[in-house]
């Protein structure tokens, strides 16, 4: 999807917080009263009290958002999604909607048929995406560019053992990684050093995609151009499981050998990148 080019003319201001709550809750009302037969992501922009429809879709809901900037006629924008909601301790449908104005200013708000609630500072995708869609940089990730190749390889490494039905050797373990094999011994101290060696930081990585670059996981140049860094990076790392969660799940089910061979490679890699 092309970028939106922002049309010429004066912003439009940005809206009190409270036309920005009024607009999230009457937003939620609607999606409520259509009983699940509404898009499943609509994105709409907010000037003085009046909330005009600009986008909306039924499935691939990113497609909607990635890419989008807000026409300067509109001083807010937002969106509102399908969801699954936590509540209470148990997990009920409803939908989720977020408005960010120029300056910053934001409201989260869940719905389901138990009622509304606000929400603390928005965070996921499409948060971020309602805050590139103003132009305004998204929160800060701490991810170290590692991160990635190194989920990339635990996560294949994962469907690897599951499919494998019999112990993984490392043999295996290394075919699986994210390294051209002419590149390493084999070994975990050299394996690690080059996956620091071959590692941008993730402003480099998203430059490279914005022209065109590859990648493992869909990330179209435009919308690698559109995105900040840290929307770039969470964009990428959520395609995988939790890191952390992937460590001991590997530890776990692995080999011995092959777990504490993985850990080695993953300390190497840390150790040669940061210097």
């Amino acid at each position: 999807m092309a970028l939106e080019p922002v049309p010429d003319g004066e912003m439009s201001p940005s809206p009190s917080g409270e036309t920005l709550e009024h607009v999230v809750r009457d937003q939620l009302e609607r999606q409520l009263r259509r009983r699940g037969t509404g898009p499943t992501i609509s994105v709409l922009g907010v000037a003085d009290e009046r909330a005009t429809l600009l986008r909306h879709g039924f499935d691939r809901p990113a497609d909607v958002v990635l890419g989008f900037v807000l026409p300067s006629g509109f001083g807010a924008v937002a969106a509102v999604a399908a969801s699954v909601i936590a509540r209470e301790g148990r997990l009920a449908h409803g939908h989720l909607a977020i408005a960010v104005d120029r300056n910053g200013a934001e409201v989260c708000m869940v719905a389901t048929d138990d009622g509304f609630a606000r929400t603390h500072r928005p965070c996921g995708w499409l948060a971020d995406a309602c805050r590139r869609s103003v132009r305004l940089a998204t929160r800060p990730e701490n991810a170290h560019p590692l991160r990635f190749p190194l989920s990339l390889w635990m996560d294949r490494l994962m469907v690897e053992i599951v499919h494998a039905g019999r112990p993984v050797t490392w043999s295996q373990a290394l075919s699986c990684c994210p390294v051209p094999a002419r590149w390493s011994s084999g070994g975990p101290l050299d394996l690690g050093t080059t996956l620091a060696s071959i590692t941008p930081s993730w402003d480099r990585l998203r430059a490279a995609v914005a022209c065109g670059g590859p990648l493992p996981v869909p990330v179209e140049p435009a919308h690698a151009a559109w995105m900040d860094d840290a929307m770039f990076a969470r964009w990428c790392l959520g395609f995988f499981p939790d890191y952390d969660d992937l460590r001991a799940d590997l530890e776990f089910i692995a080999p011995a050998a092959v777990a504490a061979a993985v850990d080695r490679t993953i300390d190497a890699a840390h150790a040669a990148f940061s210097t």
